[in-house]
C-alpha cells in the first residue's frame, strides 16, 4: 500500500511539471513574434540584438534590418519599440504579382475572420484578433511586385482597445451632454 501511495505521489508530481511546463510553453508561443520565433514581444533592444545580431540602422525607438528570412521572402524589417520594449514590427519584400497572390491565398486560409480588399493594383489582408493582429498589402502592379507585413503584439493591440473603448465612452457622454441641454 505504501508503494503504491508513494508511487501515486510520484506520478501526481510529474504529471504536475508536465502540465506547469506545457503552461509556460503555450504563454511563450503566444508572446512570440510571428515569423521570429527567437523574439518575444516586450524584448528590448538590446535583447533583439543579442538574438539577431548588429542591425543596420539603430534609430532611438527603431531597429532596421535588411534581409531577414520570413515565409520564403528576403524582408528588410523595422522593429518598433514603445517604453524599451518590442510592440510592432513592419517589413517589406520584392515580389511578383503572382507570389502575392498566392501569398493573399494562403493569409486567407490561415485566417479566415481576416477581411481584404483591393483594387487590381493593390490588395490589402487584415486580421485583427489580439493574437494575430496583422495588416498586410500586396501590390501588384508595381515592377517589382512589393508586399509589406505589419504585426502588432496583443500588449499594443489591448492598448488599442482600450483607447478605443475610451474614445467611444467620452463621444457618447459628448453627445449626452449636447442632448441634454436642447
Amino acid at each position: 500500500m505504501r508503494k503504491i501511495l508513494i508511487l501515486l505521489v510520484l506520478c501526481l508530481g510529474v504529471l504536475s511539471f508536465s502540465a506547469s511546463k506545457t503552461s509556460r510553453e503555450v504563454a511563450k508561443k503566444v508572446d512570440t513574434v510571428p515569423g521570429f520565433e527567437k523574439l518575444i514581444w516586450g524584448m528590448s533592444k538590446d535583447e533583439v540584438i543579442n538574438k539577431l545580431g548588429e542591425p543596420k540602422f539603430n534609430f532611438d525607438k527603431i531597429l532596421t534590418y535588411e534581409n531577414l528570412e520570413f515565409i520564403g521572402l528576403n524582408v528588410e524589417v523595422d522593429f518598433y519599440f514603445k517604453d524599451g520594449e518590442l510592440y510592432q514590427w513592419r517589413g517589406d519584400a520584392e515580389t511578383t504579382s503572382s507570389d502575392n497572390f498566392e501569398l493573399l491565398r494562403m493569409y486567407m486560409r490561415k485566417y479566415p475572420k481576416g477581411t481584404n480588399w483591393g483594387t487590381g493594383e493593390m490588395y490589402h489582408f487584415m486580421n485583427s484578433e489580439r493574437e494575430n493582429d496583422m495588416s498586410i498589402y500586396f501590390y501588384m502592379d508595381k515592377k517589382p511586385a512589393k508586399v509589406e507585413f505589419r504585426y502588432t503584439s496583443p500588449k499594443e493591440f489591448d492598448r488599442k482597445e482600450q483607447e478605443r473603448k475610451e474614445e467611444k465612452l467620452k463621444k457618447e457622454q459628448q453627445e449626452k451632454q449636447t442632448y441634454d441641454k436642447i
